[in-house]
């Protein structure tokens, strides 16, 4: 499904939710989840539309640029704690939502010096 907007100008598209319920694990069980998950957006962009009348834009823009480079610094530290190498995990889900067959689910992390690559 290529992007497409869900809500514009604070309405629910609702074609759209049903496009994009239509293509969802679980239809049914998912649909509160994202309209609560839609909602919580609708907050967050109340919350910095009200930093950036209150700092400026720019602040809020710098602000958020030095906490999303003290967030990578403190991640690659982390990262840097973990022995290099392959590393693999595989588990199953009860079903794909389409079948009753359980649905396996395998990832490959790669850890380099500061990197970790997750392949699932």
């Amino acid at each position: 499904m290529p992007p497409i907007k869900i809500t514009e100008n604070g309405k629910m598209n609702e074609e759209v939710f049903r496009l994009v319920m239509a293509n969802m694990r679980l239809p049914s069980q998912r649909k509160g989840d994202l309209r609560a998950e839609i909602a919580a957006c609708d907050v967050a962009e109340d919350r910095i539309r009200e930093l950036c009348d209150k700092y400026g834009a720019r602040e809020v823009d710098q602000a958020t640029d030095i906490f999303l480079k003290q967030t990578e610094e403190r991640t690659r530290e982390k990262i840097r704690r973990i022995q290099p190498g392959e590393y693999e995990y595989e588990d199953y889900l009860d079903s794909d939502g389409h079948s009753t067959e359980p649905y396996r689910i395998h990832a490959v992390c790669k850890v380099t010096r500061d990197d970790l690559i997750v392949d699932l």
